[in-house]
């Protein structure tokens, strides 16, 4: 698979390398608050944004996510 222009990246939950201005990270579309939706959190889609994990803490707010030019699916 290509690059593809971030505008058509799934939002769906699926991790996707992406890249922009000296980045290069693998992420997902969630909800911000999806830690605490078992505490009765209610998904608001102005929550959601690019996350990444680290295996440790996660999610985390992908903060560069605005510069994000380019999407491909992870290599297997």
């Amino acid at each position: 698979m290509e690059w593809q222009p971030i505008e058509t990246a799934p939002k769906d939950g699926t991790e996707i390398l992406v890249r922009g201005p000296g980045l290069l990270a693998v992420v997902f579309w969630g909800d911000i608050n999806a830690a605490d939706s078992e505490y009765g959190t209610v998904a608001h889609e102005e929550n959601y944004c690019w996350l990444f994990s680290d295996g440790h803490n996660d999610p985390f707010h992908y903060r560069a996510w605005p510069y994000l030019t380019k999407w491909m699916l992870p290599p297997a």
